[in-house]
């Protein structure tokens, strides 16, 4: 991979990076879709005393072979929650680093891609980051969505997240990894 690919896929990286920054922290769309428990003081000392480490926890256990199982996912309540006892610093230095090395990985494997490729033009190059976002999304977002009840706002807004940031980052990468 050639100088100018590498420096393509970093400043992507750093692009996609600024873009979530901005998704985050100053549009307003992912607090629209977002909720709040009413009570969050009670729902945390449930959680904690239901749930001995940290991880994903479904609320009911689903087991296929059942039945009751089945019923109490059918009359609900369900919840999909990402469970942390801990408590975490929504602004450490470890999972933005972490996300920036993940932005640049991906950036190096489109460049490695388009290198692959070999010469199509800036927009047929640009494209080929758009597509590889919405199939991302569709993969990653979409299943959330139809299993596990994720809100069609919050889906919406995960998978336009993921294809504006690559588009921004793609124009750059486009340019510069042939």
């Amino acid at each position: 991979m050639s100088r100018k690919a590498l420096l393509g896929a970093l400043l992507a990286a750093l692009i996609v990076f600024v873009w979530s920054f901005v998704s985050h922290m100053l549009l307003p769309w992912w607090e629209t879709n977002q909720q709040g428990f009413s009570n969050e003081e009670m729902v945390a000392t449930t959680l904690m005393a239901g749930a001995a480490e940290d991880g994903i926890y479904i609320l009911p256990r689903f087991d296929p072979n059942d039945e009751a199982g089945q019923a109490r996912m059918a009359e609900g309540p369900v919840a999909f929650v990402a469970f942390t006892r801990g408590g975490m610093d929504p602004m450490a230095a470890r999972p933005m680093i972490l996300q920036f090395v993940f932005n640049l990985l991906i950036a190096l494997f489109m460049a490695r891609l388009m290198a692959c490729v070999g010469g199509p033009s800036f927009t047929v190059r640009l494209r080929m980051v758009v597509v590889i976002a919405v199939i991302a999304g569709l993969m990653v977002h979409m299943p959330y969505w139809a299993w596990y009840g994720f809100a069609g706002g919050f889906t919406v807004v995960s998978m336009l997240d993921l294809v504006i940031g690559w588009f921004l980052g793609g124009l750059v990468l486009a340019r510069m990894a042939k």
